[in-house]
């Protein structure tokens, strides 16, 4: 079964290779089959066209990032097809975290402009259009960090204070904006879509911040509440080491390969914060994490601890 997840080459488009992974046709074709099933040759031909808009949506979403991130400098490796979305393979955004934003705003944008073109299609091509785009372009704007909206958010914040910081304040902000997701869905019926998204926004979001903890040997030192009062300043205050040149971007709408096994490099000087010391590094945090057993918050809670009791 293993082949079923295995990318496939569908050739290139602008010069990116585009890929999917065979789950995607198989699973078209079985939603395509029940609803011949159910619908007889009419419904299947309206659940196959709404298939071929949602797939043309989600390259556009996925080739507005690409097509951004190359005018800025990232290398884009390719873009992969799965079945719960699509990615945009990055190289370089951590040189240059000042792309984030701008990157992250291009995929809901590219799907925001085709659900304003959507009434050039004809009758009911063009409802079906509007709502999938406005759906994949203002749902991606949440902010709901690894999603396009939270790595936003996430470079907003980090403007003011460092990276791990910033990185945990908007995961703790996905969790947030999950719970009264799921009350909304409690209400209107689509709980289960919405417990399988907060599921998602859970791994995915820790699962960056522990590989930015391994990256840059650094933890978070401050609450959310403190990271969001110094994102309102203007002035960058003292002491805030931008740590951005570490982060492995991975998850959401583009990604960067995580770090490969074994012991991290050495931690080098952030770019663009000559103030940089190195005495927020700890060593030892990776080989903690790696062998702790808990949920990534108690291992913060008790790494704030024992530090606070050598202080």
């Amino acid at each position: 079964m293993k082949f079923l997840l295995k990318p496939i080459s569908l050739g290139n488009l602008f010069g990116i290779p585009i890929r999917v992974v065979p789950a995607v046709p198989l699973l078209a074709l079985l939603f395509v089959a029940s609803a011949m099933d159910r619908g007889g040759g009419a419904g299947a031909t309206f659940v196959f066209w709404s298939l071929v808009l949602l797939a043309v949506s989600l390259l556009c979403h996925e080739m507005g990032h690409a097509l951004v991130a190359r005018m800025l400098g990232l290398r884009v490796l390719h873009i992969t097809i799965w079945p719960i979305g699509g990615l945009a393979h990055l190289e370089g955004m951590h040189e240059r975290p000042y792309t984030e934003a701008p990157v992250s705003l291009a995929g809901p944008g590219a799907n925001l402009i085709l659900a304003a073109l959507a009434p050039l299609l004809p009758q009911p091509w063009d409802a079906q259009a509007l709502w999938i785009n406005l759906i994949l372009g203002l749902g991606n704007l949440l902010p709901a960090f690894p999603m396009d909206g939270g790595r936003i958010l996430r470079a907003f914040l980090a403007r003011n204070s460092p990276e791990v910081d910033a990185t945990h304040a908007a995961v703790k902000t996905a969790g947030w904006v999950s719970f009264v997701l799921l009350i909304f869905a409690w209400q209107y019926g689509f709980l289960l879509l919405a417990l399988m998204l907060a599921v998602y926004l859970w791994i995915s979001g820790r699962l960056e911040l522990s590989q930015l903890v391994l990256r840059s040997y650094r933890m978070p030192s401050m609450s959310v509440g403190e990271v969001y009062r110094r994102s309102l300043q203007r002035k960058k205050p003292d002491g805030a080491a931008n740590s951005q040149s570490y982060s492995p971007f991975s998850g959401g709408g583009f990604s960067q390969d995580a770090p490969t096994a074994g012991s991290p490099p050495p931690p080098q000087r952030p770019s663009g914060d000559p103030d940089w010391t190195g005495e927020d590094v700890d060593p030892e945090v990776p080989r903690e994490l790696e062998n702790f057993h808990g949920s990534l918050d108690e291992f913060f809670r008790r790494h704030q601890k024992g530090k606070n009791s050598h202080s």
